[in-house]
């Protein structure tokens, strides 16, 4: 009971000490701005823009198209792109719309680095994935679509009616498997979106965690890239969208046991072939796109593990970038043949490659050490030269380029 006295003698102390004067409030400086300049100043769509997503950081970067093939292709802006701005999502490749009015963003809800809860290591994340449209000429979101946990590659179909998104759940995998259910109970999903309206048409069971999907010209088939040594081609025309599996391997079919890890995926221009990347086995694998068979005779070896590739304007060679060691790998497409490896120098863990405004360039998009900057590379395909170097933000996993329709 007598420590009242003292604390109050103490307290009295204490504000004696204090200056009578009223302290004065910093004025508070907001930083970012001179990394995200305001959406106000961008100058639209124009001639054409390069997209780059930065997943480490969640934004886009922007380049201003006629730059590419000068020595110097500057950032036109760098626009932050998710549902919550304090929480890092994990922004996750594109899809471009044929009209160029807008573009989609997936949210994996996966954050490199973070290794752990709803934001862990790829593949991982416990929280649903969303998908984001953004309007292209100011960049501002006009809508959103809540699909499956770890949302991975996406694409527009050529009529630009549909927006396709597969599903890299390689903790699905791993919870089946716990629970000792079957294969079939690991297959992510493939959702099928309407365009105009923003929802989904359809969530179609296709195969263990896919990534990579292409769709053919005539948006009858998608195509995409299966953890389980497969390839997964599900029909888009029919109302029940059946899905066949090609094996790649002789023991695929099981996501536990693959040993290539399928990625990425690439038609060719006359579609008559699909190549496939594969991460653990180093390689690409052709696949008969009319008998849906792998052609043995054309899986060809690759440096590093394979990202997502590049056809030549004429079909007759493949560019597959690859990590650990980093490089471009140039592939005859007839013979299955590694012709040369180019070394790129600034470009660390190149993750695609992607056509730029004319066959002549390709961008390519340079993932970093995931801690700070990555790279956008102009390439010049006619002497395999590097152009230009461009830093853009952290762990970078697409490039793609908006246009107007005409």
């Amino acid at each position: 009971m007598r420590t009242r006295p003292v604390l109050a003698a103490l307290c009295c102390a204490i504000l004696s000490a204090c200056p009578s004067d009223t302290l004065e409030t910093p004025e508070l400086v907001y930083e970012l701005d001179t990394h995200w300049p305001s959406r106000s100043s961008y100058p639209g769509v124009g001639d054409g823009r390069i997209l780059v997503t930065n997943s480490g950081e969640d934004s886009v970067s922007l380049f201003d198209i006629t730059r590419v093939g000068q020595s110097e292709v500057p950032e036109l802006a760098r626009v932050p792109i998710g549902l919550l701005p304090p929480e890092l999502e994990g922004v996750h490749h594109a899809a471009i719309a044929p009209s160029g009015d807008v573009y989609f963003i997936g949210i994996s809800n996966y954050a490199p680095g973070s290794g752990s809860g709803p934001h862990g290591a790829h593949g991982t994340g416990t929280a649903d994935g969303h998908v984001l449209e953004i309007r292209a000429e100011d960049n501002v979101r006009i809508g959103e679509v809540r699909v499956d946990r770890n949302p991975g590659d996406l694409v527009v179909t050529p009529d630009g009616k549909r927006l396709l998104v597969t599903h890299y759940d390689q903790l699905l995998i791993n919870e089946v498997q716990a629970a000792g259910g079957t294969v079939r109970e690991m297959d992510s999903r493939l959702a099928i979106i309407d365009v105009a309206t923003l929802t989904r048409e359809a969530m179609v069971p296709a195969c263990p965690a896919a990534h990579g999907v292409v769709v053919t010209a005539d948006n009858a088939r998608a195509f995409m890239a299966c953890s389980s040594d497969e390839v997964a081609v599900v029909d888009l025309l029919s109302g029940d969208h059946p899905v066949v599996r090609i094996p790649l391997t002789a023991n695929a079919g099981d996501p536990t046991v693959s040993t290539h890890l399928p990625y990425a995926v690439a038609l060719s221009p006359d579609e008559e072939t699909l190549w496939v990347s594969c991460l653990d086995g180093k390689d690409v694998h052709a696949v008969d796109v009319a008998t849906l068979k792998a052609d043995a005779n054309r899986r060809v070896a690759v440096p590093g593990a394979a990202g997502f590739a590049l056809f030549s304007t004429d079909g007759t060679l493949l560019y597959v970038p690859h990590q650990s060691p980093d490089g471009i790998a140039v592939v005859e497409t007839a013979t299955g043949t590694l012709l040369r490896d180019l070394p790129l120098a600034g470009c660390v863990r190149p993750h695609q490659i992607a056509p730029a405004k004319d066959e002549r360039h390709a961008l390519v998009v340079c993932e970093g050490d995931h801690v700070g900057p990555g790279a956008l590379v102009v390439l010049d395909l006619s002497d395999e030269s590097v152009v230009s170097t461009t830093s853009v933000g952290v762990f970078p996993d697409f490039a793609g380029v908006i246009r107007r329709a005409p």
